[in-house]
């Protein structure tokens, strides 16, 4: 695996995580929906990426930046 494609995956992870932390933030976590749209198939692996997702908010600066940042944005639209 070169370094781009490794850095292509990171990011895909990044946005998994952005995207449950704030569905959930935003009380839309509907395991039909995250089934469809993320290919999260149980409440397990929901739950293991939460978790991961959680921990990812906590220790990395830039992850949580992001998040605040599309957390404002959510919330200018509503």
């Amino acid at each position: 695996m070169s370094y781009e494609d490794f850095k292509k995956r990171l990011k895909k992870k990044d946005n998994l995580y952005l995207t449950l932390l704030l569905m959930k933030k935003f009380k839309c976590l509907n395991l039909e929906v995250i089934q469809q749209s993320l290919g999260i198939s149980n409440n397990r692996m929901l739950g293991y990426k939460m978790k991961k997702a959680e921990e990812k908010i906590l220790i990395n600066k830039k992850f949580r930046d992001e998040y605040f940042e599309l957390e404002d944005k959510i919330k200018e639209n509503f």
